[in-house]
């Protein structure tokens, strides 16, 4: 009895899968003798008919899969071979081959390899090749068996995504289309393409079969990584992953509804059996971030009873990454920072545990970042917590992956920074002040180096990695050696260091952390500097000269007998370089006034001499010597009777004409015979009009507007004989003149976010009759707007889209009046710290009787 009940559950089973008629297999439990007889009976009768169905039905067998790539190696070679000689068609003729050697030995690596050959090689050679490649691809997914299918369907997704990408300028203004051709994928629509996309990711992590398929068997389309041991163990680790990369990634120039998914809760940064317990529930069910919620529900539900710690690891921390970086909770850095500290705790013995090390230092650095300086000194010292912790990992992981990232984290931390800036020109004698903004440095060096014309064109012509070593080899003429500030926080910091008096001249200053001035492990940082007391300022006067005020530094006094040379840049094509070839010498006056006629839209260098004080700034003069000459113009402005006319309707007009006489004052011009042509919507005259101002410099007239032909924008152009003097606009519409007009009552009540707001309006004819039993379609449009800061305090603020939150239909009351009610939702992405101000705006359209709007 037992062999034949084994026989008979084995029978029905094999069925099962063949035909899928019968779901699961059939058990049999020992039950009493009459009715084990009877049962008995009725399998008889079932074996019978079910072994006459499956013969009847019975598929062609199919070979077991293998992922032996041996077989095809000369196959793929002769392929390469091809495609590296520029012969895609004779390349594709022999991927088409081996497509169909792949397909009868059911390799499911090489089957999906041999299609993205031929997808690539089928885009080469046909016109608008990548969008029928897809089509294709979607057509043969279609016959392609587990677990192919489920690789090319995360394959084909992201085609799609990368085709919207690449080409989104083309779909932004794309409707969707009723009854579109779903095989056309060049007809699509951005959210067509979303959708498929969503889909596709989805399906391929569908198939339960796919976490006993290890991921070595698809090493043939796999590029090979480093330190990923253990973190893809399976198929679906690897498709899984995939598919939370791309919904994890916020589409942000998709429309969203108002009840639109937000990460809110705290159960999100829970341990595994709090996370996995917990329902997320929305309406939004199509929100990507929503869907990668449930992924990650389900890829770590794969992980919770064992499995690769280091798999479990990278999941659970990619996790709490995309909860942090897509809550809106305003404590989600505490609850993220703690989650890190559990799972730590728990996978303290793993080596995979140094990861989640880097993790938190890594936050703690990222926090850092946004440090301001306070009384408390809060943040103040999270650079430093982060290299302490990074240390923790390394002494006990010192060979982990882990372990390195937190060795490059440190080498960040410690990373040496060195800047000094100082005014351009200082004043002789005097000791100068340069600010020094430094990082992890106790002492700097400095030395001042005498640089003069001659240095100057010899460090332009060095290469820029060996302008350090040009500077070391000139001979200084002072140095100093200074002690930094150093608490210890890894932070950056700025101090002013003084440099003693220098004479009249151009110095380089440099500085280092390094008495040789090297910047091998090192930091040096360098400027240039001139000392003198003479200052200018310039302008174009009316007459178009350059005109240079020459005054003291430090007093501001006119200096007087300063020699101004001018100069222009030319290139010697002799000698290949740019040289300053002079044009004018000009001294300057008793009040340090300097005037220079110059030849016009030319750009001037200038230098001061007097004495041994010479100053050379880096920067040109521009003279704009342009024809100052006024010349008289006429204008004529409009005035019309209205702003918009139907067809065949009376335009009147009339129009006052000015001459202007002086650059400062206008007249009127009497008795001025100017031109009026009235021009359609096409640019074309339709008639024109001769008239002579009177002597208030005015006229008028009239026009008809076109009956027939284009309607839109026309206008009434004035004309001095060939010269345009003036023009007025307006518009040639079919219209109907309103009856009546809608009117908001003011809102007088104050309203916090999240409470119902109730707004009253009113539909009045103009007649004085209330429009009753009117019905109203409204909207309700929020709007966000952040507080003006000055510039040097301002911060960036996040983009916020403006987004409809509530729409709807009511009707007018006896009294033409209606109310429009809404709650006050915000935009729970912002944060409160930006102090963002919700604007709601309120359209309604109100229909009357008659179908009036």
């Amino acid at each position: 009895m037992k062999k034949i009940n084994t026989y008979i559950m084995r029978k029905l089973y094999i069925c099962a899968i063949k035909k899928q008629a019968i779901k699961t297999p059939i058990f049999l439990t020992k039950i009493p003798t009459m009715r084990k007889s009877i049962l008995f009976i009725f399998l008889i009768i079932g074996i019978l008919f079910q072994s006459f169905s499956c013969k009847v039905q019975n598929p062609p067998k199919q070979n077991p899969m293998k992922f032996n790539t041996g077989d095809y190696a000369a196959e793929w070679k002769s392929i390469d071979s091809l495609i590296n000689k520029g012969l895609p068609k004779s390349a594709l003729e022999k991927v088409n081959t081996l497509y169909q050697l792949a397909t009868k030995d059911n390799n499911p690596s090489q089957i999906v390899k041999v299609l993205l050959f031929k997808s690539n090689l089928e885009n080469q050679l046909e016109e608008n090749g990548l969008v029928k490649a897809m089509e294709r691809m979607r057509s043969e997914i279609e016959q392609t068996p587990f677990p192919a299918k489920a690789v090319l369907q995360s394959i084909l997704a992201q085609k799609y995504n990368s085709y919207l990408q690449q080409n989104r300028w083309r779909f932004r203004n794309r409707t969707e289309v009723l009854d579109f051709k779903a095989e056309d994928i060049s007809t699509w629509s951005m959210a067509n393409l979303l959708d498929e996309s969503a889909k596709l990711y989805l399906q391929s992590v569908k198939h339960e079969g796919l976490t006993k398929v290890a991921i070595e068997d698809f090493d043939d389309i796999m590029y090979p990584g480093k330190n990923n041991e253990g973190l893809r163990p399976t198929l679906f680790d690897f498709l899984m992953h995939r598919a939370i990369d791309y919904f994890s990634n916020d589409q942000s120039f998709l429309n969203e509804p108002n009840y639109k998914f937000e990460i809110d809760q705290a159960a999100a940064f829970g341990n595994l059996s709090t996370f996995l317990s917990h329902p997320f529930m929305t309406q939004d069910t199509s929100s990507k971030k929503y869907q990668a919620v449930l992924l990650f529900q389900k890829l770590l539900q794969h992980h919770k009873f064992g499995g690769s710690v280091k798999a479990i690891v990278d999941a659970d921390l990619k996790r709490l990454k995309f909860m942090y970086d897509q809550s809106i909770l305003e404590n989600k850095g505490d609850l993220y920072r703690s989650a890190l500290e559990d799972i730590q705790k728990q996978f303290a013995s793993n080596e995979a545990s140094a990861e989640i090390t880097y993790a938190l230092a890594n936050y703690y650095v990222q926090k850092g970042h946004s440090y301001q300086a306070n009384p408390d000194d809060l943040g103040k010292w999270d650079f430093k917590k982060a290299f302490d912790i990074c240390e923790t990992a390394i002494q006990k992981f010192p060979k982990s992956y882990g372990a390195n990232l937190c060795k490059r984290l440190q080498a960040n931390i410690l990373d040496k920074q060195l800047n000094v800036t100082a005014e351009e020109v200082n004043v002789a004698n005097k000791a100068i002040l340069a600010l020094v903004n430094y990082k992890n440095l106790k002492e700097i060096f400095v030395k001042v180096i005498p640089f003069d014309k001659d240095n100057q064109k010899a460090f332009d012509k060095v290469d820029y990695e060996k302008r350090l070593a040009y500077l070391n080899r000139l001979t200084s003429v002072q140095s100093a050696t200074y002690q930094m500030p150093d608490d210890g926080d890894y932070r950056a910091h700025s101090t002013e260091i003084k440099i003693d008096p220098l004479g009249f001249g151009e110095y380089v200053v440099m500085v280092s952390d390094n008495k040789e001035f090297t910047d091998s492990k090192h930091a040096v940082s360098f400027f240039f500097t001139k000392v003198s007391n003479l200052f200018y300022w310039s302008r174009n006067n009316d007459g178009g000269e350059i005109e240079l005020v020459i005054t003291n530094r430090e007093t501001g006094e006119p200096v007087s007998g300063v020699t101004a040379t001018f100069s222009i840049k030319e290139y010697s094509s002799r000698k290949r370089e740019y040289k300053y070839v002079q044009v004018k010498e000009v001294l300057s006056d008793a009040n340090g006034k300097v005037k220079a006629n110059l030849s016009s839209r030319k750009s001037y260098h200038v230098e001061l001499k007097k004495g041994n004080d010479v100053l050379a700034l880096n920067e040109n003069i521009y003279s704009y010597n342009y024809d100052n000459k006024f010349v008289p113009t006429i204008s004529t402005q409009f005035f019309l009777d209205r702003a918009i006319y139907r067809p065949g309707q009376t335009v009147y007009f009339k129009a006052i004409v000015l001459q202007k006489k002086d650059k400062l004052t206008s007249a009127i011009f009497s008795n001025k015979t100017i031109a009026v042509v009235f021009n359609d919507a096409n640019g074309q005259e339709v008639e024109r009009k001769t008239l002579r101002t009177n002597e208030y410099g005015t006229v008028n007239g009239s026009f008809t507007a076109p009956q027939s032909g284009m309607l839109g924008y026309m206008q009434l152009i004035a004309f001095d004989g060939e010269e345009r003097i003036g023009s007025q606009g307006f518009r040639v519409e079919e219209y109907k003149r309103p009856k009546f007009e809608l009117t908001f009552e003011p809102v007088k009540e104050s309203f916090r976010l999240n409470d119902e707001v109730v707004v009253k309006a009113n539909a009045k004819a103009f007649a004085g009759n209330n429009i009753d039993g009117a019905k109203v379609k409204y909207r309700v449009v929020r709007e966000v707007v952040y507080p003006y800061w000055r510039w040097w305090s301002r911060w960036s603020y996040p983009q916020s889209e403006s987004m409809e939150i509530a729409n709807g239909t009511t009707e007018t009351d006896g009294e033409g009046k209606f109310e429009i009610k809404f709650k006050a939702i915000p935009d729970q992405s912002i944060s409160a710290k930006t102090k963002p101000q919700f604007n709601y705006r309120i359209y309604a359209d109100v229909i009357d009787i008659t179908g009036e709007t």
